[in-house]
């Protein structure tokens, strides 16, 4: 009993002391998470650095100790403002840039391996008094060397500052309707039976995602070595990050729903969406499913809009009765059959190519 009392003590101590202030502003400082066994398992070197320590957790370890010299090094020469390296210089060389940095920019990505950008702010006072501008330009020309450098305020770490990137160059849509709760359930193959057509949108925002007027418009996206990589880091940074956003997962949500299989790849290939540079295209559709698991879309984002456009174009039943012919027999290898459907299959569309464009030029009522 005595223990008992000693415990409701304790509690009624702890409840006076409870500060819902102090909490949110502990939280917010928090930006560098251990990612829990839940989302690890998905793939537990994906999240562990392959060559370089850069935040404390990983700080010691055996595997990583030949880099710790070639760090001194670096600190040494960004001391004595020395950017100079020897041309045989085992990292920073054409040497080292040829071999190692591909490893050294993917543990740059790992969220267990941050470290928080104050750190890097401070680093740079002493080069310069915009110390903060100087270093998001380095990281950003790092990683996008082909795309002009845009200002993107202060940033938690070098993820949350690469992740920033991947949204920026696409407006917030406002006109969307965020309770549709519906979901595509065809390919992309079966969208393109259906008439949809498969566009590149204007920016490389994975936000920029819209549909209009049966187009389909995606951002390109590049899927190499490092792909799935840092985008399991980023999905792990929203979902355990409050307040950030769910803008990466709901661009893999989507992008999953629209891939099945290798057929799907190939085709978003031959739209100039997607770069294969992993190998086969059962390889990409893969990562795409590894990448979306236990992930849901939004409910605010501005996706549900888009699926709930998708859904409309596909339920019409003129577009239901373009999808069956192609698919039965379009593609049919009897000759005569794929005649006489390909026949079928101009007629449909010239019809509504033509109830399309007459309404416009004689409007009812003129």
């Amino acid at each position: 009993m005595a223990e008992m009392e000693k415990w409701r003590n304790e509690i009624k101590e702890n409840l006076k002391n409870v500060d819902t202030s102090k909490e949110m502003e502990r939280w917010k400082k928090r930006s560098i998470y251990r990612v829990p066994v839940c989302i690890s398992d998905l793939s537990k070197a994906a999240y562990r650095p392959e060559v370089v320590s850069l935040g404390p957790y990983y700080h010691g370890e055996e595997y990583l100790e030949p880099m710790e010299e070639h760090k001194h090094r670096a600190l040494l020469h960004f001391l004595k403002r020395f950017d100079h390296y020897a041309s045989n210089d085992p990292v920073f060389s054409e040497h080292g840039m040829l071999n190692l940095m591909t490893h050294i920019a993917r543990d740059m990505l790992k969220l267990e391996n941050q470290l928080p950008m104050y750190v890097l702010y401070k680093l740079a006072d002493a080069e310069t008094v915009q110390s903060k501008e100087l270093v998001n330009r380095l990281i950003f020309s790092f990683f996008f060397p082909k795309r002009n450098f845009s200002p993107l305020g202060e940033h938690l770490h070098i993820l949350d500052a690469y992740r920033k990137s991947l949204l920026d160059g696409c407006t917030s849509q406002t006109d969307t309707d965020r309770k549709y709760e519906g979901s595509i359930t065809q390919s992309a193959t079966d969208l393109d039976e259906s008439g949809i057509q498969f566009q590149k949108s204007k920016t490389t925002s994975i936000e920029d995602i819209s549909f209009q007027g049966g187009v389909l418009k995606l951002p390109f996206a590049v899927v190499d070595d490092a792909f799935e990589s840092t985008f399991l880091n980023l999905l792990a940074f929203e979902r355990l990050h409050a307040g950030v956003g769910s803008e990466v997962t709901s661009y893999i949500y989507f992008m999953d729903s629209i891939i099945f299989q290798k057929s799907d790849v190939a085709l978003l290939q031959s739209r100039g969406l997607i770069e294969n540079a992993i190998g086969s295209d059962s390889a990409v559709a893969q990562v795409f499913h590894l990448l979306a698991k236990g992930t849901a879309l939004d409910p605010k984002s501005s996706l549900r809009e888009v699926v709930k456009k998708i859904d409309e174009h596909c339920q019409k039943p003129w577009n239901q009765l373009r999808s069956y012919l192609v698919h039965t027999y379009v593609h049919n290898r009897c000759p005569i059959l794929s005649l006489t459907a390909a026949i079928i299959f101009f007629a449909l569309t010239s019809s509504q190519t033509f109830y399309t464009i007459f309404p416009y030029y004689h409007p009812r009522g003129k």
